[in-house]
């Protein structure tokens, strides 16, 4: 008991005396040396902020993790220190880094699970844990994602299963951005705003460039094509109002509104599809005025 008390007395005199290198390795001898101790936990979690402070990031992650090991009943500590190693490995999320690898868990293809694929299995069992911030920035990843294999996908004769294809692979990159922003947290819901629109653009674009069938006549081609354009207004109609939407939400333009990249996103690109419409009708250019009864003798 003496020399536990001796132990844990030097700890706090380091840290008393502001000396936080000194005394994160105390507490950490000290959850070492005597881990059936009450405070054995505490030490350790202790040693791991003191280390941070001293500026020693390798010897506080060492230190975190010998916990999540030692003490694997602590859920609210885990998701706590995972959220942190999480949000890195995210930040590493790019075309050779796909966040699909990061959410496989071991078994399921991965070596050993990443520190967000076992932070999504915590939150899973203990909602109330979860950062909807981070939540919806993994969703939107997985949006983006899947948006790839989307955009790759062109749609070729014969037109149904193509289009049936390119469909079902557009609901799926749809349901991924929806997910991000039912969060309401910018920016990830604006993000997927944005996106959801281009997806949505894309595919009646993907339909005007399609393949044409080499055996129509020029007037079985033009017929063929109207119904092309038909249906590609629907999809475009829909991703404009995605922009639309967006652009109406943030139309108090804060200060944080005016600078969001996404809202500017949403802006260039509906303005232009907008102003097309807009050509035909001269008083646009040249604004009518409605002309006002005057008596001869009155001056304009």
């Amino acid at each position: 008991e003496y020399a536990r008390d001796s132990r844990l007395n030097v700890a706090k005199a380091w840290e008393r005396s502001e000396r936080p290198a000194a005394a994160a390795r105390a507490y950490r001898d000290f959850a070492t040396d005597f881990p059936a101790d009450a405070d054995a936990g505490s030490a350790l979690m202790l040693a791991a902020d003191l280390f941070l402070a001293a500026g020693d990031v390798v010897s506080s992650e060492v230190a975190q993790t010998s916990y999540l090991e030692r003490f694997p009943d602590d859920v609210e500590t885990a998701v706590e220190i995972l959220e942190t190693r999480a949000t890195r490995e995210l930040d590493s999320v790019g075309p050779g880094e796909p966040v699909s690898a990061l959410l496989a868990l071991a078994g399921d293809g991965a070596a050993s699970p990443s520190h967000l694929a076992r932070y999504i299995e915590l939150t899973n069992a203990r909602p109330d844990l979860a950062a909807p911030k981070l939540l919806a920035r993994v969703r939107f990843l997985r949006g983006e994602e899947a948006r790839t294999a989307y955009e790759r996908t062109r749609i070729t004769l014969p037109l149904a299963p193509s289009v049936a294809q390119k469909k079902s692979l557009l609901e799926n990159v749809l349901e991924e951005y929806r997910n991000a922003a039912a969060y309401e947290i910018a920016p990830w819901n604006r993000a997927s705003a944005v996106r959801i629109g281009e997806c949505l653009v894309a595919f009646g674009d993907a339909l005007m460039e399609s393949e044409r069938p080499a055996d129509l006549t020029e007037d079985d081609l033009y017929a063929y094509e109207e119904v092309l354009e038909e249906q590609s207004w629907q999809f475009f109609d829909r991703g404009e109002e995605a922009w639309a939407e967006l652009v109406r939400q943030t139309g108090a333009a804060t200060a944080e509104d005016v600078d969001d990249e996404w809202v500017h996103a949403a802006r260039r690109q509906l303005w232009p599809r907008v102003a097309t419409r807009f050509l035909h009708r001269p008083e646009v250019v040249y604004p009518l005025i409605a002309a006002e009864d005057r008596q001869p003798d009155e001056a304009p």
